[in-house]
C-alpha cells in the first residue's frame, strides 16, 4: 500500500519491486549498489518517492545498437 504525505506519494519496497518486474532481494541489492531509484530512509523505513522511482525508469531506457547488414 503506498504511503502519502503533504507533497509527495511514496511506494514501499515490495511495491517498487513489483512496478520493476524484480525481486525485494534485487532491489535491496539496486540499494547497496546505489545502482536504483532515489529513496528516503526514515525511523528505519525505506520509501521510494513514486515521482523519482518513474524518473528512473525513464532515465534507464536502453536503445538497442544498430545492426548493419
Amino acid at each position: 500500500m503506498a504511503t502519502h504525505s503533504a507533497d509527495h506519494e511514496y511506494l514501499l519496497p515490495p511495491e517498487v519491486a513489483d512496478l520493476l518486474r524484480c525481486s525485494d532481494r534485487t532491489l535491496a541489492r539496486m540499494r547497496a549498489e546505489g545502482s536504483g531509484p532515489r529513496y528516503h530512509k526514515s525511523r528505519g523505513r525505506i520509501l521510494y518517492p513514486r515521482a523519482l522511482v518513474h524518473e528512473w525508469v525513464s532515465q534507464n531506457i536502453v536503445t538497442p545498437p544498430r545492426t548493419f547488414s
